[in-house]
């Protein structure tokens, strides 16, 4: 397959895009910074893009819309975490434009493409999509509006036999929590892995072209976090 997955220098997206070329797929992968996370292999190509600006996504997208795709995964993901009167609206613009904005965009440019090869489309969004969330009711909204836009599009799509599903895991042990106040608990029972949320996506992939799982929504076994400082 020829697929496209974003968020692709660390966590879930790395993790992703070394499954993927494993198992002999062509990637392309998008991210901000691949000379901290560098990666070699025949299929890969990095193409380097802040997902927050939009004259670098405009390139992006003509990219995006000039080749051919089996898949688009859509990794990458920015959250800020505060009462929301003291989030800077700078943060919750570059939240909705990353989390959401792009997201639509790329798969704006490359659904030509998907239903040429009855491909399939993957949304990571998050498990704050179906549920309150203090101290991230921008974060949680933008990935509400992800999650409803995969099944919205999903009923749009689904005659032409491309597949649309969302995967929405709880807290992850990854860098994504790095410059909040908070991280993940310090037990085993109280997070993710990225190797299990990569699971997931791998399984919607195995299926039969004709069958659709929309959504999947993992957890931990405890509810548990790290406060700093």
């Amino acid at each position: 397959m020829k697929v496209l997955v974003t968020g692709a220098t660390s966590g879930i997206g790395r993790v992703l895009v070394e499954r993927l070329l494993q198992e002999g797929n062509e990637v392309l992968g998008i991210g901000r910074d691949f000379q901290k996370y560098p990666l070699e292999h025949p299929k890969y190509q990095a193409y380097s893009c802040d997902l927050r600006k939009m004259a670098e996504v405009e390139k992006l997208l003509r990219v995006v819309a000039s080749k051919d795709w089996d898949a688009i995964i859509l990794v990458a993901g920015l959250g800020y975490f505060a009462p929301h009167e003291e989030i800077h609206f700078s943060k919750i613009q570059e939240m909705v434009q990353v989390n959401l904005g792009s997201a639509m965009m790329l798969v704006q440019a490359s659904l030509r493409s998907l239903k040429k090869t009855k491909g399939h489309i993957l949304f990571l969004s998050s498990v704050t999509a179906g549920k309150a969330s203090p101290i991230g009711a921008a974060y949680s909204a933008t990935k509400a509006g992800l999650s409803h836009f995969a099944t919205s599009l999903w009923e749009e799509v689904r005659k032409y036999g491309v597949r649309v599903s969302v995967v929405e895991p709880d807290m992850t042990k990854t860098d994504f929590y790095k410059h909040n106040s908070f991280d993940v608990g310090e037990e085993e029972d109280s997070y993710l892995l990225a190797e299990e949320v990569v699971e997931a996506v791998l399984f919607l992939f195995s299926q039969r072209k004709e069958v659709n799982i929309r959504r999947i929504e993992i957890q931990p076994q405890r509810h548990r976090i790290t406060r700093r400082g």
